[in-house]
This record gives C-alpha cells, sequence and structure tokens, in this order.
C-alpha cells in the first residue's frame, strides 16, 4: 500500500485515490456500446459503478520452505552474485514490446509551466524513460511472485485518523506542565462527575456560549468571550428538546470585574425555547472560554470550561508518552487530508480549524478533550486526547502493524525476496544492497502508422483532480485477518485497522476494456474539448475537468500532449545469472495476454484511474538466453552465439511451467492460476465483464459540474449512515469477483 501522488509528474504511484471525481459519467446505457464483444445490453447506468483500483492480496510468505524460489534467501550463498557467469544459470537478452491501448502520460521534467494561482502544466516526454518501465514490470513482478512490498517505510508505522460521530464520554481539559518535565491534564467537570462510563453524572461538562447566530450572540460581555481567557461567566440550567440537560452563558466579563445582571427578563424565550416550566437556574463561575471556530454550517455556540466549586475540582492526570505521541500523529493527519487545499472548508462563514492551520504539536496552555481507561478518580489512565473540535481519531493499530513481517521490506541480504534477488535492493534503514540482475537496453518508441508518436494538443487539457491515497477508509483498504474483504454493515471501528487485520494487498487499477477497444477511439479524440456534459459514442470524459471556476486550479494539472493509442515502445530485457524459474516469471510476465486474456493490460503513467495508459506486454522476438558454458565458448574463442542458441518456443514452456508449479507448491496450490493473488491480478488487469462504469464514488448527481468539490466524500458519508439504517456499509469487495458497488448507498 505505498503512498501516492496528486497529480505529479511520473504518474499516479500505486495507493492514489481521489477527492472528487470531476463530475461525469460514464457509458450510460447507449444500446449498442457492447456489441463488439457480444455481451449482453448494459444494466441501468444508474444503479452501481466499480471502484477504479482494487487490492492484489499478498498471503504470508512466513510458512515458505527454506531456499525456495518463492521464499527468502541471499543471492550470494546460492551462486547467483555478479562475479561470474555461474554454471546452469541463464544469460542474455529477452525482447520486449509494448503497445499503447490507451493514451499514455509521463511528463518532462522539470519543463513545467504554473500560473498565478499555482496550476501547472506539463509536457509529455517523446520517449517512455527506461526508469519507469522497469518500475512497472516491477510491480508487476511483484504480484505475480507475492514479494515483499518494495514501499512500505516509516510513514506506514503512523496510525491513520478516521472520521468519528459526537461523543459524550470524553472530558474537557487543558493542558498543563506536570512532574518530570512531561504534561499533565486539569480536568473540568463542570457541575458534574465523571461516572463509571467516562461520561457526565448530571449535566453536560462544559457550558455553551451563544457565538454564531444574529438572536444570541449580544450577551452581555460577550466581546470578552475571547479563545483561551479566563472569564467570570452567568450561567443559567437549560434543558434540550432530546432531554439532556447543560449550562449556558448569558453573562461574562472580566474575572477582575463584576458581572452584568441578568434575569429572567431579560431572556424572553428561555422558558418556550428550553422547555422549562420550572424555576430558572443561575450559578457564577470562572473558567475558560474554548472556541474552536465555525467548522461547520449550522454551528451555533463556543464552550466554556469550567468547575463549580474546589469540591468538584478533579485531580491532575498525567500523559502518557504513548497519548501525546499519538495526539501529535492525529493533529499531522487532520493537517494531511487538508494539505494543498484539499477538502477546503464550505458553506457562508465556514473556516478552518486551529488543529489544522496552526503547524504545532501539544503544549501547555492547549485545550483538549479526554478519554479515560478507567474512569475512577483513583485509577484513572488517560487512553486519548483528542481537539475540542472531535471528528477524528487515530484506528487502533498502523498499516505497519496489519502488514506481516514476512511481506515487510528486507533488512538483509538473507532476506532478500525473489523481486529484490531480479530487480535489486537498497536498505532504506542502514547498510546493505544488491544490484539487480535486470536491465533496459535498446529502447525506442514510435507508431506504426509512420506518424509522431506523441500527440500535441491545440491547447492544454485540465485533467481530472486526482487526490491523495485515503487508506484510512477501512471499508476499502483493510482486510479480516487473511487479507479479505470484511462483511458490511459493521462500524468504523470495527473495520479499523486493529493488529488481528490484515491490509489488502497491492493496489492496482482496473482496466476500462471498453475504453482500450478501437470501436472507442472517439472517447479519446480532441480531449482540449469539454464534452464532459454530453456523451461520444455513450461515454462522458472522465479524465477531463469540467470548465468552469475549478477548471485550472492549484489541486489539479493541465497536459498539453500524450502519447498516441497504437504506439509501440520496443526495449530488450538484458539479464544475468538468472536461475530458470526468474527466466520463467518473465516469460509468464512478458507472455501475460497469451494467458490472462488479449484484455489483460499493464498500467503506467498518470491518470491510471481514468483509463490512461493501459499497455499490452508481448514478446517482441525469441529470446536469446544460454547458460554460462555457452558465453564461456564465446569469450575463449570469440565466436558468436549461434542462432541455434535462440530460446526455443518449447525452452520457454518449460521455464514458465517451472516457475508456476515451484509457485504452487510453495503456497500449497495444485495449479498456478488457483493462487490467489495470480487470480486477483488477472482479473484486475483485464477489468470487469459488465459495463458498469469505472469511476470514483459519486455522492450527488454526477453531472453537477459545479458540484464536484465533495462527490466522493458524499458517498463516503453516505455510505457511514447506512450503517446506522441497519442496512450495508459497503466495503469494496475482493477483486477476483469485482462486483460493483452502488451509486447510492
Amino acid at each position: 500500500m505505498p503512498n501516492g501522488q496528486r497529480n505529479r509528474p511520473g504518474g499516479n504511484r500505486p495507493g492514489g485515490g481521489q477527492r472528487h471525481s470531476g463530475g461525469r459519467r460514464q457509458n450510460r446505457g447507449r444500446p449498442g456500446n457492447q456489441h463488439h464483444r457480444g455481451q449482453q445490453g448494459p444494466p441501468p447506468q444508474t444503479t452501481h459503478f466499480h471502484n477504479p483500483y482494487n487490492f492484489v492480496p499478498t498471503p504470508t510468505r512466513s510458512s515458505l520452505p527454506d531456499n525456495c524460489f518463492a521464499g527468502d534467501y541471499n543471492p550470494v550463498n546460492h551462486e547467483e552474485d555478479h562475479s561470474r557467469l555461474w554454471p546452469d544459470l541463464y544469460t542474455g537478452e529477452i525482447p520486449v514490446k509494448l503497445t499503447v491501448k490507451t493514451p499514455l502520460f509521463i511528463a518532462k521534467t522539470p519543463e513545467v509551466a504554473e500560473n498565478n494561482n499555482g496550476h501547472k502544466t506539463y509536457d509529455c516526454v517523446d520517449e517512455v524513460p527506461a526508469t519507469s518501465i522497469k518500475g512497472m514490470l516491477r510491480s508487476a513482478y511483484e504480484a505475480i511472485t507475492n514479494s515483499r512490498y518494495g514501499v512500505f517505510n516509516d510513514e506506514h508505522k503512523k496510525k491513520l485518523g478516521l472520521r468519528l460521530q459526537a461523543q459524550t464520554d470524553v472530558v474537557p481539559a487543558r493542558v498543563i506542565a506536570g512532574d518530570n518535565g512531561g504534561l499533565a491534564l486539569k480536568l473540568f467537570c463542570g457541575t458534574s462527575r465523571i461516572n463509571s462510563a467516562g461520561k457526565p453524572d448530571g449535566s453536560q461538562f462544559a457550558a455553551w456560549i451563544p457565538a454564531y447566530g444574529v438572536r444570541e450572540r449580544h450577551f452581555p460581555g460577550h466581546e470578552y468571550c475571547v479563545h483561551g481567557e479566563r472569564v467570570k461567566a452567568k450561567l443559567v440550567f437549560c434543558k434540550h428538546q432530546r432531554q439532556w440537560t447543560f449550562w449556558r452563558v448569558v453573562a461574562a466579563a472580566p474575572v477582575n470585574q463584576p458581572l452584568p445582571h441578568v434575569s429572567e427578563r431579560d431572556l424572553p424565550d428561555l422558558r418556550g425555547r428550553w422547555g422549562y416550566d420550572r424555576e430558572i437556574v443561575f450559578k457564577e463561575v470562572e473558567g475558560y472560554v474554548v472556541k474552536s471556530r465555525r467548522l461547520i454550517r449550522f454551528k451555533h455556540d463556543e464552550r466554556l470550561f469550567f468547575n463549580i466549586n474546589s469540591a468538584r475540582v478533579q485531580p491532575n492526570v498525567p500523559i502518557p508518552h504513548s497519548v501525546q505521541d499519538d495526539y501529535n500523529n492525529l493533529l499531522a493527519d487532520y493537517r494531511k487530508v487538508h494539505e494543498h487545499g484539499a477538502c477546503p472548508a464550505s458553506g457562508p462563514g465556514v473556516v478552518q480549524g486551529s488543529h489544522i492551520t496552526d503547524e504545532h504539536n501539544l503544549s501547555v496552555g492547549d485545550f483538549v478533550y479526554v478519554s479515560f481507561n478507567n474512569p475512577h478518580e483513583t485509577s484513572r489512565t488517560v487512553r486519548k486526547i483528542f481537539p475540542v473540535q472531535i471528528s477524528r481519531d487515530l484506528h487502533d493499530a498502523s498499516p505497519w502493524d496489519c502488514l506481516d513481517s514476512s511481506l515487510r521490506p528486507p533488512t538483509s541480504l538473507d532476506t532478500l525476496s525473489p523481486a529484490e534477488r531480479l530487480f535489486g535492493w537498497v536498505n532504506a534503514d542502514g547498510q546493505g544492497a544488491w544490484r539487480g540482475k535486470v536491465r533496459i537496453t535498446s529502447l525506442s518508441t514510435s507508431h506504426p502508422d509512420q506518424i509522431s508518436a506523441v500527440a500535441r494538443f491545440q491547447r492544454s487539457m485540465p485533467l481530472t483532480i486526482l487526490g491523495a491515497p485515503k487508506p484510512s477508509q477501512g471499508r476499502f483498504y483493510v482486510g479480516n485477518r487473511n487479507g479479505d474483504a470484511q462483511p458490511h454493515g459493521l462500524d468504523k471501528k470495527q473495520v479499523g485497522y486493529t493488529r488481528d487485520k490484515r491490509i489488502r494487498g497491492r493496489k492496482m487499477y482496473l482496466t476500462p476494456r471498453l475504453l482500450t477497444s478501437p470501436e472507442q477511439a472517439p472517447y479519446w479524440t480532441q480531449p482540449w474539448e469539454d464534452r464532459t456534459q454530453r456523451s461520444v459514442e455513450g461515454y462522458h470524459q472522465e479524465y477531463r475537468q469540467p470548465n468552469g471556476n475549478n477548471c485550472e486550479s492549484n489541486q489539479n494539472r493541465s497536459i498539453t500532449g500524450w502519447i498516441r493509442q497504437g504506439t509501440e515502445i520496443h526495449f530488450s530485457l538484458r539479464v544475468e545469472n538468472l536461475r530458470k524459474e526468474e527466466v520463467g516469471a518473465l516469460l509468464t510476465l512478458i507472455n501475460f495476454s497469451s494467458w490472462a486474456g488479449k484484455e489483460a493490460v499493464l498500467r503506467l503513467g498518470m491518470g491510471k484511474p481514468f483509463g490512461l495508459g493501459c499497455l499490452q506486454i508481448s514478446l517482441g522476438e525469441a529470446p536469446r538466453i544460454v547458460t554460462a558454458d555457452k558465453w564461456q565458448n564465446f569469450y575463449k574463442n570469440l565466436s558468436a552465439i549461434s542462432y541455434s542458441d535462440i530460446t526455443t518456443s518449447e525452452e520457454m514452456n518449460t521455464f514458465q511451467q517451472s516457475f508456476q508449479q515451484e509457485m504452487a507448491t510453495a503456497f500449497n496450490k495444485k495449479n498456478w492460476t488457483d493462487l490467489p493473488f495470480v487470480r486477483a491480478f488477472t482479473a484486475i488487469a483485464k477489468g470487469p465483464e459488465d459495463n458498469y462504469p469505472v469511476h470514483y464514488p459519486r455522492g450527488t448527481d454526477d453531472r453537477d459540474p459545479n458540484n464536484n468539490e465533495t462527490l466522493s466524500f458524499k458517498w463516503f458519508v453516505s455510505n457511514e449512515k447506512s450503517v446506522q439504517r441497519q442496512v450495508p456499509g459497503y466495503v469494496l469487495p475482493n477483486a477476483a469477483n469485482i462486483n460493483p458497488l452502488p451509486k447510492q448507498p
């Protein structure tokens, strides 16, 4: 589950997600779109969709036999190092051809134009970089060999945030200096005590300060209610229509001044509005004003943290270092979710909270909410602390905790898996490296029609916004103890990261197989024209941002061209000292479409969620791979490797069968095709067989170009509400099945 990028040059790495989808609907059920595959007519396109990414499962490798090909071992100890050409190992060249099935975009760097609002425009490379191709091949090789994760670093050791429902089992507190240089919490329980559930045994702990609303804002002394200030306040006891009680500030003053006089006659709406038919109760207190700002449109009050008298003051509670670290990570998660203007505040007068805009960690003077492991006063310990605005928490475990140790990146030569042994490895946490046994040579890019491989647009085309990955979405990223999809209908905490669960696997993007067909070529023509609100051959432009106020912003990117469909990329894989299983694994990958189906493609470059960068891979010519003895004869006698030494079809089949049987045996399966990671990899690379559209979740009318800022967010919100309504909160299905998701959860 590596990190992704936000429309950056070089494409979106696995893990890229999207905050919104640009407001288009793909394949709206036009009759006849499916005739070229002889399928049934498309189902109603308003009901379901396919998420553009899914996961290739990664079963544990801890039980693999020692020193087998699928397991871990040090290649130096197996006479596979680079000191010589070893007997019985293969060296030579494998010619490969990639055919561009959908337009491919890889940005030139650092050639970029940027306008005043931070919007960047990229040009396309003329020749596909060898490093990009090698990275694509390595990712696919990792998947089909179930190797260790190539990218899984310290960032994945941090717990991720998740949105919460409103809680009542938290206590207001202020951070103070503790013992031995640490931090502690001074609690404010108002007029209540903390019960056994961590909740108030009476009225809410904090009082309400009218802050937003024309009628209630101007109580006497409201100008003294500044965040962080200690004030005197006059409170009135109120009862909410939902039957819970609280205190409300009706007057305020500095602590060294008297309070303004306020009586029941000054509060004409108190009885009717707050449901009282008995004597009005007032109290005078001192406390701290806590303002988290207007974070939602209909927010009307801020808070006063207070204690009614010294008898109700709770003892201070020390903050464990682990809790302090979790709180700082939570603040970092807030800022990451909103970085670069993502998820902006929406609605009249709505702003971002200081926990997002201020770059600081927990310190003395901060106001927080706190929950306890044991709320009892004599044995109370802090479980978690939150910003006063409670909407996020941290999962109980990190992604690193949910990845089996046998799948984490290697830390020594003895723990190299098949991908590291073939493509190379550098220890990210210390000394150690291994040079790979494969490199790319003789790379060329051309179009068979003798035209330029790169199509330059008449004017730049704004891509739809591609957001950062959202691994905190447990319903999509977290599996059960085997890494399979969890049941529908569980709440957020139940589907979240815990140490008894596993991440779903390696992220891959589904092939939109209809868009790779020649019949859908008009979908990709004249991309600079905005066709997002009308269909061409039954499709709307998923890849283009609609014209409007957000057409070119600092959140999306524009491109000036791309590599055409039909372009061929030829290169050779120079290999050295390969085991026959390694040769077989490469040939299996290169002959991918011959056994997986002609629809199966690999993915490369930017815009993969929208169907860009589908590449069909095949052998260019017969491989020229021979064992060391023939190379030794060549160097001794300076005699050329004869044509008869070219690898035959029978030998290639033998290599592939050796690899496939080795993998099936290692993972206790009868056949190669029964391996769960092979089934999922094949299904994703072929794409869904039905005609449902492929796009990110959308929660509103997806044809509204002016309301695309929070479409994906709204779908997930609706999906969470469905759990509360006792109907399924949908999870991402397993890749081998590729079942669609409902557009309206």
